[in-house]
């Protein structure tokens, strides 16, 4: 016959084993991972627009500068 401890120890063991198994079901769980991975790329690709925002701009007009120089060149 089975005392109180060890039937509290076999509860014991069986909380502890579907706690375990839940917490591997979650982890393995991969449904939002695709979502996060987008999020993650878009905030770097945002950081490095930010970042870089004065090079782009400056880059930008001497381009338009240049394309309107040789533009005016040629229609005279």
């Amino acid at each position: 016959m089975k005392t109180h401890i060890q039937n509290m120890d076999i509860k014991r063991r069986l909380y502890q084993r579907r706690l375990t198994e839940s917490f591997m079901h979650i982890r393995s769980d991969e449904r939002g991972m695709g979502t996060i991975e987008i999020v993650l790329i878009l905030a770097v690709l945002v950081g490095l627009a930010l970042l870089f925002k004065d090079y782009a701009v400056g880059l930008f007009d001497k381009i338009k500068a240049k394309i309107d120089t040789d533009a005016t060149s040629i229609i005279k």
